[in-house]
């Protein structure tokens, strides 16, 4: 996930080349992409991101300012103390949606569509927050663009914001 917060005209678009989680980090367990960003989710249940953090789709505290904040090394997002485990990880635009084993879903970044809490809350930007549209014997998440899905025990499907696709 490279794309679109490069802005260094003397430097390619894309640009393929390996990274290394933290000595920290435990074995890798789900990989998620978008073109902006990266996560990985470890086998101890942390959640390892980087990339573009523009609108805060890295979960970290840090606003943008005058062009982009960029993280080219991995960093580990804090877990709620509602969470104890992440099991996946899946990534929009310029958003990052967290699904914890209880069946909830975080949510965070980038939100004025409406994919982080649906159509009643839509901030333009959010730390990592529980997303109730999104959260309740989830057993699957998706995102793409400006939106969010996820899908429960029962076969039940849910997507929130600018879905004009399916996930």
């Amino acid at each position: 996930g490279w794309g679109k917060c490069i802005q260094v005209p003397s430097q390619p678009l894309f640009e393929q080349h390996q990274v290394a989680l933290p000595p920290e980090a435990r074995e890798p367990v789900r990989v998620a992409a978008s073109d902006s960003h990266s996560a990985v989710v470890d086998s101890s249940g942390e959640i390892w991101l980087f990339g573009c953090d523009r609108w805060l789709q890295l979960g970290q505290a840090t606003i943008w300012k005058g062009g982009s904040v960029w993280r080219n090394s991995p960093v580990r997002l804090g877990k709620p103390v509602a969470c104890s485990r992440f099991v996946d990880a899946a990534l929009g635009e310029d958003h990052t949606l967290a699904l914890c084993e209880d069946g909830n879903v975080w949510a965070w970044g980038r939100g004025e569509h409406g994919q982080l809490f649906g159509e009643a809350k839509r901030p333009f930007t959010s730390p990592p927050v529980l997303s109730a549209v999104l959260s309740g014997k989830t057993v699957g998440i998706g995102a793409a663009q400006h939106c969010s899905c996820r899908q429960r025990a029962d076969g039940v499907q849910t997507c929130v914001g600018s879905c004009s696709t399916r996930v």
